[in-house]
């Protein structure tokens, strides 16, 4: 090419390896472009500046998904959010400051992954904002949230106490290293499918009723907070759009949220040509708040539920242990394998009883000489590992009694509160599109209460087995002193003989506490438990208890022994709160996820000039309706005075119902 032909050049950067250029790879607005290397068999994702310099490189993708690589990339309306597009179909949105991924999406292919169709072409349109005239500003900024709803309860709510995430630890790198060269693999917790499958817009900790990650935030920080606000704006009401060879689009709202868009297109060759007349596609149902009002629940949803399945999985591993660290009650079970081993090896027990040598000693003083032995001379009793069993039972107890209070019981009570305002919207024909079914809402409804007695019941156990583990502790370190010889008075026992016999019982090999994470999915109803069950005869009347009692204060020697009194037995109903949680969270994503389709119900496509409905991948169930419109004119011969006209459209036939 001659020079005269020649395009002027902006910069000239000098790459250390082979890097791969897109042809949207540089930022609309800002001097920035984006460049794939691929380095160990897996891409990596720079950012540098025309004028030579490296922001930041990071790997593409996650450590399961470490063989793909970078099909296509788009900018945010913002350009604070770049969409990387990977030959698995995965979406992942990194940050523009740090590399880092804000959020990970896929798509609901059918089938098996060696079917998923390529990615072809990839969008990201802003959203239409038209200007607000004569409308009164809004001086409390309520953000869109409307006074009453779910979204404004939560934000009168207590702030959740933010969870920590395995990200948020500093290393020297991080502290230490110019922040134009940091060299970072980009780490996400691990996610469950059913979290990560959820219908979300961009995360908002603030709709969910959760604290940031600190709450002493410096200048820097809050410049960073407002940039967010400023980039939350620009991108919203935008919508990312992928093409795959199929011609099916798929639609993100914010870049994030899943619209279940699969409108099958024409072939995507013919869809690229100059020379092929314009597809239009009208989604009427995004012109209206809908859709961002159900998206800000479903995402409040989504962090609530995400965080209560963390803390119950922190109480689970603080309890039964990790394979990084033993568990709080595996430390009594290797405390009595530890003497049975001695009284089977050096005693020649064969069946040794532990709990009963242990019952004799708490009751009679005197053990025998294989126990006596063990607490006097074995290494589990000493007093190191004894203020080891006692720090870590105590702190594993007092962490699920406060989480199970402050944490577990709180998220799911402002998760009760969204799905609450779910319940009323399915009774309502205005949101007859989003197929709610007023059951469904309601059976999740009864889960969540059920959940709430359950870790309400949790807290309660922790407190009175950590009371009887202190209890049990006490008699071991006063038995170890009463058997050491030694010319010191020995002291009074202080401890309490039914709290340690029960502890025995209950609590040392096998303890309650393994009922809320382990058996069946609890069924029962709580407002059952409240009272006493009836006996099958009938029982005395109120006059006749009244005589009793009469003839009982007359009488003092009738009350010398009291009748027993029948009580209720709750040992054999099912308490695992984790099964519980992980079915309450499978159970919303379906909610929401089947809310998503709603946009593409309401779609119309235009084909050689006339409108046809979309022709979506995942078929209504038969009787969901297509849309609803209704009227309601003023009628005094009506007993309210007014009459509604409703008209349905409830099959793919074409049928509509009149009312």
């Amino acid at each position: 090419m001659s020079e005269s032909n020649a395009f002027a050049s902006l910069a000239t950067l000098r790459l250390p390896s082979p890097c791969r250029l897109l042809s949207s790879a540089c930022c609309p607005d800002k001097d920035l472009i984006v460049l794939i290397s691929r380095l160990g068999g897996r891409d990596k994702l720079s950012l540098w500046k025309l004028q030579g310099s490296k922001k930041w490189e990071v790997d593409v993708g996650e450590d399961n998904d470490a063989s793909a690589t970078v099909a296509d990339l788009v900018w945010s309306p913002s350009g604070q959010t770049i969409a990387v597009v990977r030959d698995s179909a995965h979406i992942t949105l990194h940050s523009v400051q740090d590399g880092r991924i804000e959020r990970c999406l896929s798509m609901p292919f059918q089938g098996t992954p060696e079917t998923i169709e390529t990615i072809v072409g990839v969008w990201w349109f802003a959203g239409h904002h038209s200007p607000a005239s004569g409308v009164i500003p809004d001086i409390f900024k309520r953000n869109g949230v409307k006074t009453g709803s779910a979204l404004s309860i939560l934000k009168t709510l207590p702030l959740l106490d933010h969870l920590k995430e395995n990200g948020e630890n500093m290393t020297a790198t991080d502290l230490f290293a110019f922040q134009g060269t940091q060299i970072r693999a980009t780490s996400q917790r691990s996610m469950p499918a059913v979290i990560k499958q959820w219908p979300a817009l961009v995360q908002s900790l603030e709709d969910a009723s959760i604290a940031f990650p600190s709450q002493t935030r410096g200048a820097h920080d809050k410049m960073e907070e407002s940039n967010s606000s400023a980039q939350a704006q620009e991108d919203e009401d935008s919508l990312l759009t992928l093409i795959d060879k199929r011609g099916a689009l798929h639609c993100f709202l914010d870049g994030s949220y899943f619209l279940d868009l699969w409108f099958y297109l024409v072939d995507w060759h013919q869809l690229l040509r100059s020379n092929t007349p314009p597809l239009v596609v009208d989604i009427p149902l995004l012109a209206t708040p809908k859709v961002r009002d159900f998206a800000r629940l479903s995402s409040a949803a989504r962090e609530l539920t995400w965080y209560i399945m963390r803390v119950v999985n922190e109480v689970r591993e603080g309890w039964f242990g990790s394979e990084s660290f033993t568990g709080a009650r595996d430390i009594g079970i290797k405390w009595v394998q530890a003497l049975e081993r001695r009284l089977r090896e050096q005693y020649g027990h064969q069946n040794p009883d532990i709990i009963l040598d242990l019952t004799t000693l708490l009751l009679t003083g005197s053990g025998s000489e294989g126990l006596t032995d063990f607490i006097t001379s074995s290494e589990q009793n000493s007093e190191r590992n004894l203020q080891k069993w006692d720090s870590s039972v105590t702190e594993s107890l007092t962490r699920t009694r406060d989480h199970a209070t402050a944490r577990i019981i709180p998220a799911l009570q402002r998760l009760h509160i969204i799905l609450d305002e779910i319940l009323g919207w399915s009774y309502m024909p205005q949101f007859m599109l989003f197929g709610l079914g007023a059951d469904y809402v309601d059976s999740c409804l009864r889960m969540i209460e059920r959940g709430i007695f359950i870790s309400s019941w949790l807290a309660a156990e922790a407190r009175r087995e950590l009371g009887a583990f202190k209890q049990f502790l006490s008699f071991i370190r006063h038995e170890t002193i009463v058997a050491n010889p030694s010319t010191e008075s020995h002291t009074n026992p202080d401890h309490d003989i039914l709290e340690v016999n029960g502890y025995l019982i209950s609590g040392l090999m096998a303890s309650k506490i393994d009922e809320w994470f382990t058996g069946s999915l609890p069924q029962f109803n709580p407002g059952d438990l409240s009272y006493f069950r009836p006996p099958q005869s009938p029982g005395k009347a109120l006059n006749e208890v009244l005589e009793l009692a009469r003839a009982a204060l007359q009488d003092p020697s009738q009350t010398s022994w009291q009748p027993k009194v029948r009580s209720n037995d709750f040992s054999d109903l099912d308490k695992n709160l984790d099964a519980l949680v992980q079915e309450i969270a499978s159970r919303c994503q379906r909610i929401f996820a089947e809310a998503s389709q709603a946009a593409a119900r309401s779609a119309t496509m235009s084909v050689d000039g006339g409108a046809t409905p979309p022709q979506p991948n995942l078929a209504l169930t038969e009787g969901a309706c297509h849309f609803v419109r209704q009227r309601v004119v003023g009628n005094q011969n009506e007993p309210d005075h007014h009459l509604q006209y409703l008209a349905v459209h409830v099959s793919s036939e074409g049928q509509t119902y009149c009312e």
